[in-house]
């Protein structure tokens, strides 16, 4: 599971999948990473600390 280096500056993943394995991985290490997020502006998914919000 590479990570891409996005026009957002930010770790990308291409696919969603990719992201939540990267995330599960992350949670097992002790890292603080709580959701993954779709970003329009570089077409990939990236990881965040922030809680998902449900409408």
């Amino acid at each position: 599971m590479a990570a891409l280096v996005s026009e957002c500056a930010k770790r990308s993943y291409p696919t969603r999948l990719e992201a939540r394995a990267t995330l599960l991985k992350l949670w097992k290490m002790g890292r603080s990473e709580s959701s993954t997020y779709y970003c329009s502006a570089c077409d990939a998914w990236h990881l965040t600390r922030k809680k998902r919000r449900w409408p």
